[in-house]
């Protein structure tokens, strides 16, 4: 991004020889989300005394078979989370994505509780959530800019991701299957 967020990060204690100064797509000021994380919790309607789990859909629904594993993500955190008192299980998809397959998954578990979809700004469902969760999305990097955990999820090697995400991460190794 610009000079701006490169000044937040490497005044966060990032390390300013990782960084490369591309122009900024938007102007986002972290300052303005930091400091109204109550509002936020409120807001939505998340306890802040759980454990918030953010889950980003991918751009890739209906539009490529290789890399479309967000139902089976969704269907894997509610099989873990769903009815689990101390965990809140937040679903964002990407804009203009259909829902309504994610939505029939989540009746299959009788519609917890402690599970939501919401729409809203990405930094603020960022700000409230103690992980996030993705396979391909752009809010890993602003989930890290922000110091939430990311786990960013890689299919069987295949790169999905646009921006040096791995230089940053540990990998995991899952026996979900497609």
């Amino acid at each position: 991004y610009g000079k701006h967020a490169y000044e937040i990060f490497v005044n966060r204690g990032y390390p300013a020889d990782r960084f490369i100064t591309i122009g900024n797509p938007l102007f986002v000021d972290l300052n303005k989300y930091q400091s109204n994380v109550d509002l936020l919790y409120k807001k939505f309607e998340i306890d802040p005394s759980k454990n918030n789990i953010l889950f980003t859909t991918s751009r890739y629904q209906g539009f490529s078979n290789n890399y479309n594993f967000d139902l089976l993500v969704w269907e894997e955190l509610l099989k873990n989370f769903a009815h689990k008192s101390n965990f809140t299980l937040i679903l964002k998809s990407h804009p203009y994505e259909d829902i309504s397959l994610h939505e029939s998954i989540l009746l299959k578990y009788n519609r917890p509780t402690n599970v939501k979809i919401l729409n809203g700004d990405i930094l603020e469902l960022i700000q409230i959530s103690s992980l996030l969760v993705s396979s391909a999305s752009t809010a890993i990097i602003d989930a890290m800019s922000l110091k939430i955990p990311a786990i960013e999820l890689d299919w069987d090697g295949l790169n999905n991701m646009q921006f040096p995400s791995k230089e940053f991460s540990v990998p995991i190794r899952s026996n979900l299957t497609n």
